[in-house]
This record gives structure tokens, sequence and C-alpha cells, in this order.
């Protein structure tokens, strides 16, 4: 129901309308992954966005079934969407309440769903994350012939991979450590059987990012688009990745140098906390600096990143500002972390499959990354 993701979608096929079928199926597989992978468990070889408005699971997005219904064997180890499903079984981490030898809630869940629980410490792990979050595209020229090539379009859990979040110096910081915080109480995860004994460790599954701006939107269109959470609701997870963003993505630093008549000279230094590159994930996210001088009287003398009535970064160059190590010219100059995609002309491009190589990547990189790095 993510506005933008439709528009994004349609954006794509309308672009390159012979692939819509292939497209859409991509598109879907981690965007409504259950409605999607029901189809093709059906024999449907192209889920289209028709399907997709009438789809009661499909509607419901990225819900339980989704991540822990992934066939065990193959999680960590595909990408790009390729998931694989098990009809009948699904994973969750380890727990320790035996009733006759058994959980009692699985004994509960195989009865009244269907399906049998099997404890797996994969489950709990960073490789469950994978197959949605490094996404490897085909490359198309501009006439939506295929090259050949491929383009990583983003590369979340392989970043993970190549950091110090992965090592035993973190304690191997799982994804689910930032995104999915364990309770500190027991929970009951069924609904309607408050006799059961609560799960404990349990992981809050907050899975909150830094997109803010998109929850703020659908809070503010939930009957336009469907949704059936409520405003509070919302307020809740936005209040979460505001927290998310302002206390655990990145820290600032402002280092006063010297003063030389009338040219102060400061060093900012930016580091990066999450797990991954900052920004990460889908090529449209950007960070950027603002700088701000006063005066002694308040008046502002120097202000490089403002943002224009339009939501523009002032400055901000038409098809892309190059990266910085001295800004001076607070007018045209501003500091933008971001991934800019090349189609096979060498020119800028939004559309996901013209993306052939990356003009601009100055994302700051997290902890202990190499480029000597396997994955890297």
């Amino acid at each position: 129901k993510d506005p933008m993701w439709r528009a994004k979608l349609a954006h794509e096929t309308l672009v390159n309308p012979g692939h819509a079928g292939e497209l859409t199926n991509k598109c879907t597989s981690c965007h409504a992954p259950m409605g999607r992978f029901e189809a093709e468990h059906d024999g449907v070889e192209f889920y289209t966005t028709d399907m997709l408005d009438v789809d009661s699971i499909a509607l419901d997005g990225v819900s339980c079934m989704a991540c822990h219904a992934q066939q065990i064997e193959t999680v960590g180890l595909s990408f790009s969407g390729e998931l694989h499903y098990n009809p009948d079984t699904i994973w969750g981490p380890v727990f320790n309440i035996p009733k006759n030898g058994l959980p009692l809630q699985d004994f509960i869940m195989s009865n009244f769903v269907g399906v049998a629980p099997i404890a797996h410490p994969k489950a709990s792990k960073s490789e469950s994350c994978a197959g949605c979050h490094s996404l490897i595209t085909n490359t198309a020229d501009l006439q939506g012939n295929a090259t050949g090539t491929t383009f990583i379009e983003q590369a979340t859990y392989h970043e993970w991979l190549n950091s110090s979040y992965n090592t035993q110096d973190f304690n191997a910081l799982e994804c689910q450590g930032c995104h999915m915080p364990k309770a500190e109480e027991p929970i009951i995860i069924a609904s309607g059987y408050d006799w059961l004994p609560g799960r404990d460790p349990f992981a809050q599954h907050w899975l909150v990012g830094g997109n803010s701006f998109m929850l703020e939107l659908m809070k503010n269109r939930i009957d336009e688009l469907g949704i059936t959470a409520t405003e509070d609701h919302f307020q809740t997870v936005i209040d979460r990745t505001l927290d998310n963003l302002q206390n655990h993505t990145a820290e600032i630093e402002v280092i006063q140098g010297v003063v030389d008549a009338d040219t102060a000279r400061f060093a900012v230094r930016v580091s990066n906390k999450a797990g991954h590159k900052m920004p990460s994930g889908y090529p449209a996210r950007r960070a950027f600096i603002e700088f701000i001088a006063v005066d002694e009287d308040g008046n502002e003398v120097f202000h490089s990143g403002r943002i224009n009535p339009d939501f523009e970064v002032q400055g901000q160059d038409p098809a892309w500002e190059p990266h910085y190590d001295m800004i001076s010219d607070d007018a045209n100059e501003v500091q933008i972390y971001e991934m800019v995609m090349g189609d096979v002309m060498g020119n800028v491009t939004t559309v996901l499959e013209r993306a052939h190589h990356m003009i601009k990547d100055n994302r700051l990189v997290p902890t202990g990354f190499s480029t000597t790095h396997a994955v890297y």
C-alpha cells in the first residue's frame, strides 16, 4: 500500500512496458511476497498489480510468513527477492518452554494453524533479512534491450557482512539487534490465548529504519490508502523512527580550527553508527549536512545545506552534487551523502532497470568496512 513504491513500480513498467511482467514479479517478491509467491505456487507466471489489488495477503505486504516461512536451507544464500518457501513449515528462534517434551506454543500452532513451527538459530540472524536486503538488477539500455550486465541496487546485508558488526569484537550484532530490539519481559505471541506462557526472549518486531516521511504521508492518508492501522499506531512508529535517526544512526562533531582575519575554518566529522552504509537501501535515500554560522548578534553569515521552499537543497547541482573535502561557497556547495546511478550513456537515471554503474557513491561506510573484504 506504500504509494511511493506503487508509483515507482508504475514508472518502471511505463519506461519498459515489454518487461512489465518480470518487473512486477521482481518488485512484488519483496514488497508483497505472500501474495506473489502464493500466486507462483498456484502456477501464475506473472503476478500483476491488478491481482495485487484484490489479494488480501498481498496487501498485507511483509507479514509473518514472508520471513518465517522461508526455507531455512536457502536463507542467507539467495538474494534479489529470490525467496524460497515451504508451504507447511515455519521457522523461529530457539526457545525452551517444554510441556510434555514439546513447547506449548508449537503444539497450539500446529493444531490451530496447520503449520509446524521448527526452531532454528538462523531465524534470529541477519541471514533471514538477506533475501530482500541485497538486490542486484539486470541492466537494460535506453531501448529496453538487455545489456547482459548487472547493477547492485542495494547491498545492505552485504554491507553488514563487511563490517565490525559481523565480528566477535561487536559480539556479532545482528540486524535484529537494532531493528528488532529484545523485550524486557516474556511476551504472549498469540491473540486470544492469554493463558499461554510468554516467549522469553522475544524480539519486538518494530522494524523501523529512517523513512519517517513515508510514515507521515500514510498516517495522513489512511482512508485513501485503505490502511487499517490508526494515526496513533503510525505516530508510535514515527517516534521510534525519529529516535533511530537522531540517536542511533550517526554522530556529528564540529571542530573549530584557525580563525584568520575574516576567515574561520571548521572541521565537521560524521561517524556512522549503523551496521551498514549510511544511508543504505533504495538509492533515492540521501543525507546532507546543514552547517550554519552566525555572528555575535545571531545573524547568519554562512548557511550550507539550506532547505528551499520546494524541498530541494540549496546549492545542489541540477544533475548531481559532487563530494567535497572543503566547502567555502554556501550558495553553491553542499555535502550530500548518496549513491547516484548512471545509465549506459553515462547520464544520471532514477530508473532501476537502466542503472548501469555508480556515478557517485560517497555514503558513509560502517565501522570495519574494507575494500579487501570478500563481499566487496
